[in-house]
């Protein structure tokens, strides 16, 4: 994948959280991150989602967009 990127750069956005202090949690994405930063890309494309309480529906609705994603990878092939 970081080949990849390198020739093609980074397709698909990854999703991030804003934080409180400034900063960003990645949601989804892990894997293109992962090689983006392998293939030593500077700047990635992401969704920002804004900054939440923290509270549980906020971590139930994060990890069923993870879920989501996975799920949607499942059966992939290259030709997918």
């Amino acid at each position: 994948m970081a080949e990849s990127i390198r020739r093609h750069g980074v397709l698909q956005p990854v999703r991030v959280r804003a934080t409180g202090d400034g900063d960003y949690v990645l949601v989804a994405g892990e894997r293109r991150y992962r090689a983006a930063v392998k293939a030593a890309v500077m700047e990635l494309p992401a969704i920002v989602r804004p900054a939440g309480g923290g509270d549980q529906d906020e971590e139930d609705e994060l990890l069923v967009e993870a879920v989501t994603e996975n799920d949607l990878r499942v059966d992939l092939t290259r030709l997918s």
